[in-house]
């Protein structure tokens, strides 16, 4: 099945020249689209080199553009309104970007304890090598060699 015209990348000029029908219908898509992606990336996290990509109000999802999802952008602030005629894409939107942000949030804690924990490791690392050089010296001393120095 071949792609209609008004789902291609087109320029600004040439979306102007599309069927009013052609109009909604490729902002409506772009919209759906937009929001599915928005929920896969909530659910499966967001995809390396992504995450400036999140539109977090409307006026970046309206510009939001990315060829290889098929996402156009549009100038209509009718097509994303609140309360519009797409009030429940709308409404899946806000809970997509809900879960961004508690995913987002929750990554910081676990940052947060994965580097507690390294840091509680690397103390443990020092003080081991603190004590093992000790027992070397020690030893050095036993034996009447003369300890080594590192420069």
């Amino acid at each position: 099945m071949d792609t209609p015209t008004w789902d291609t990348e087109l320029p600004p000029e040439a979306v102007k020249r599309l069927r009013p029908e052609d109009k909604g219908r490729r902002a409506v898509t772009s919209l759906t689209r937009k929001v599915e992606t928005l929920e896969r990336w909530g659910r499966n996290g967001i995809p390396a080199g992504m995450a400036e990509a999140v539109p977090w109000d409307r006026a970046k999802l309206r510009r939001w553009a990315d060829v290889r999802f098929g996402l156009w952008p549009w100038a209509d602030p009718q097509v994303d309104a609140k309360d519009g005629r797409n009030a429940a894409l709308m409404e899946r939107f806000r809970r997509a970007l809900e879960v961004l942000e508690v995913r987002a949030k929750d990554r910081g804690a676990n940052l947060k304890r994965e580097l507690e924990a390294k840091d509680r490791i690397i103390a443990n690392l020092e003080r081991q090598n603190a004590d093992l050089l000790d027992q070397v010296r020690q030893l050095q001393k036993m034996v009447g060699v003369e300890p080594v120095v590192r420069r």
